[in-house]
């Protein structure tokens, strides 16, 4: 027995979210999620393709996990803000998917919060044309931030921006076996002494640059990425490409790791390294 607020859950040995009319199993499945998990959460909110998640998610409270059924969930020109402490579980990149037509080239769609976990969907920015209107897909600018936040098996496909952390206040996150597809650049992490860790993760871009680590002014650390297996595709045209730019102190700490170009750009740099004291660790391939 899960016992929640108001609610009480009876999960048998093998439990599944119905998808349309039937139980096929297709949705998320309790019996392969980590139950003693599911305890941690105070409230557990099943959100379906006709509720209004943006309204519902925003307005749980801190230990809230918020399930979204299969199907897709429209965010219509908005974005989303998830308090800290709230959760957010699909029932599989191919199940669950979230989308926006929300354009800003300051803000980004999609902020999490601290201390939570984000499972099992694809999240999908469907209005944009790179380098004219700005689709910054994932993480936080101005004072925002977030601190042990995981993002997992988890798949986002933005025209213009992936990744995007340019907040003045550190953050962290970890991102494990998930895979950002965009048509600009999939990863920049700029303005304080961020830390990113990676685990299992593809950035693939066609066009711009793939992939910046740059480190701001506002402290004295360096942003850094770390981890394992990551993987940086770039198919590109035009003038000048830059596939790995690093500036400012920034560092990368990778094992595992490969990069991959592609296209017809008539000037194109693998790694470009700037002063003061960049460094690259582990064994890249």
């Amino acid at each position: 027995i899960v016992v929640v607020p108001m609610t009480i859950y009876t999960v048998p040995a093998s439990w599944s979210m119905t998808v349309g009319t039937n139980n096929d199993k297709t949705g998320y499945s309790l019996a392969s999620a980590d139950l003693s998990k599911l305890m941690r959460y105070e409230t557990i909110t099943r959100i379906k393709t006709t509720d209004t998640a943006k309204t519902i998610i925003e307005g749980s409270s801190a230990g809230t996990l918020c399930i979204l059924g299969p199907g897709t969930h429209a965010l219509g020109n908005n974005q989303i803000t998830v308090p800290d402490g709230v959760s957010m579980w699909g029932c599989g990149v191919d199940v669950t998917t979230i989308t926006t037509t929300y354009l800003s080239a300051s803000n980004q769609i999609f902020k999490p919060g601290s201390n939570a976990e984000y499972h099992d969907f694809t999240f999908q920015t469907t209005n944009s044309t790179p380098g004219v209107t700005y689709d910054l897909a994932f993480g936080a600018t101005g004072t925002n931030s977030f601190t042990n936040t995981v993002v997992k098996n988890v798949r986002v496909k933005s025209h213009t921006d992936g990744i995007y952390i340019s907040s003045s206040v550190p953050c962290s996150i970890k991102f494990e076996n998930v895979a950002f597809e965009t048509e600009w650049d999939t990863c920049v992490i700029s303005g304080a002494a961020h830390v990113v860790t990676v685990d299992d993760v593809l950035l693939a871009a066609i066009e711009n640059n793939s992939f910046h680590l740059i480190n701001g002014t506002t402290v004295e650390s360096p942003a850094i990425l770390k981890g394992d297996n990551l993987r940086v595709r770039q198919q590109a045209g035009g003038s000048t490409s830059t596939v790995i730019g690093i500036s400012d102190s920034g560092a990368l700490y990778l094992t595992n790791s490969s990069v991959l170009f592609s296209g017809t750009a008539s000037s194109v740099t693998s790694v470009s390294l700037s002063s003061p004291s960049t460094l690259v660790r582990g064994r890249p391939h």
